[in-house]
Formats: structure tokens, sequence, C-alpha cells
């Protein structure tokens, strides 16, 4: 149990950390957006100058690399994927800060020495139903993206791009066996409640 209770400690001192490095990342990335809301117009004048630059734009798997002479944004459109952005990383940030959250009180259960509770088994369910949520919301980022390149790109009549909408399997199956992993936490807690009623 001795183990137990350590390796919680630092299990919620790494949480600590982490929800720092959450908060500092989603807060420049948000501030970042609304320059970009804000500089629009700057934005599209750059574009628009053709100082022969370039913009890439990667899934993992291909990378595809646009002349800023082939795009043709609006400052409309420009505003409009940022708030997209902005919308998609603000929802993405509230489920990583709902699941540190869900750790963190796992760790306390832990911590105190008694990880087979009530608490325990709720906080082990919401972390498997946030994972599920997350393996849906997730991909909306890169799917504004594409779209916005797809919308404001001029591309020779031969190439053709798709967006689809995919699901993030890993955090699918992560998030089922949460819930999996819940059941047995309730069976724990059980237990522990008939044990804790014996004595």
């Amino acid at each position: 149990m001795t183990k137990l209770v350590r390796s919680a400690t630092i299990a919620d001192k790494v949480l600590s950390v982490l929800r720092i490095i959450v908060y500092v990342l989603f807060g420049v990335t948000i501030l970042s957006m609304l320059v970009g809301i804000v500089a629009a117009p700057q934005i599209i004048n750059y574009l628009n100058s053709d100082q022969g630059g370039t913009l890439s734009m990667t899934s993992g798997v291909l990378k595809v690399v646009f002349a800023t002479s082939a795009l043709s944004p609006t400052v409309g459109s420009v505003r409009l994927l940022m708030v997209g952005l902005i919308v998609a990383l603000a929802v993405v940030g509230a489920i990583i800060l709902r699941l540190i959250h869900h750790f963190h009180n796992l760790m306390v259960a832990m911590k105190e020495a008694r990880p087979f509770s009530a608490e325990s088994t709720s906080s082990v369910r919401r972390i498997g139903v946030l994972m599920i949520v997350s393996a849906f919301v997730t991909p909306l980022i890169s799917l504004f993206a594409v779209l916005f390149m797809m919308n404001t790109t001029q591309l020779p009549d031969t190439v053709q791009l798709s967006a689809g909408y995919n699901i993030n399997g890993s955090a699918l199956v992560a998030g089922l066996l949460f819930l999996l992993l819940s059941l047995v936490f309730d069976h724990g807690a059980q237990l522990q409640k008939q044990s804790d009623e014996t004595l």
C-alpha cells in the first residue's frame, strides 16, 4: 500500500505541472488566434503581396506545400478559420482539463489509501466518457484546417483535395477500456464497503 501512496503522490505532482502547461499552451494558442482575427487584413495583404513564400500542411502521413500565390483567402474566411479553431481548441482544452481533474481525484483517493470508493469509480467512469468524447471532437481541428485550405487555394484542375472526418480510434479504445475498468472499481468499492461494515 505504501508503494501505491508514493506512486499516487508522484503522479499527482505530475498532473499539477501538466495542468499548468495546458493552461499556458492553450492560452498562448487562443491569444494568437485572437491576434489573427484582429490582424486578418494584414495577413491577407501579406498573402496577396506574393513574396514567394510557401505554406505547408501535414496530416502526419502526407505533407503538402502551397505557394502563397496559390492562396486566395478573404478577411472573412481567415476570421472564420480563427473563430472555428478557437472553439475547437476551447472544447479540446476543456476536455483535457476535465481529464486531469478526474485523474487528480483518482490520485487523491489512492494517496488516502482508499482506491476502491464510489468517488474513484465515478472518476474512472468519467475519464472513459471524456476519452470517447475526445475521439470524436479532436479530429475537428485538422478538419477545419483542411476545409480552409480547400476553400482558399487555387489548385490546378489535375489536383483535388478532399476532407474527411476520422474518429480517433486510440482514444475510443482507451475510453472503452476505462469504462470497463470502472466496473472493476465499482466491484472493488462494493467489496470494500462490505468489509468496512463487517468491521
